[in-house]
């Protein structure tokens, strides 16, 4: 069984950590949602809003996570 759907949940990982409780506070006085509704909020929500903020900000792949460490250089030998 392939699991590269997980490895797009993880691009988005920062946002669903940050958005899944800021979505759980703001719906949770206009729905009533279990365990699963919860989930799906908490997952789903962030996404979108992952993906909107990678497309309409200039530099909303910085904004996400989306820089690399510096890579390690080695120097010349004399």
């Amino acid at each position: 069984m392939s699991l590269s759907w997980l490895q797009k949940v993880e691009q988005h990982s920062l946002s669903i950590m940050y958005l899944h409780i800021l979505m759980d506070k703001l719906l949770n006085d206009y729905f009533t949602y279990g365990l699963i509704g919860y989930t799906a909020i908490g997952v789903f929500i962030p996404i979108i809003v992952s993906i909107l903020i990678k497309h309409l900000l200039p530099n909303g792949k910085l904004l996400l996570g989306g820089f690399s460490p510096k890579k390690e250089t080695n120097p010349m030998p004399t």
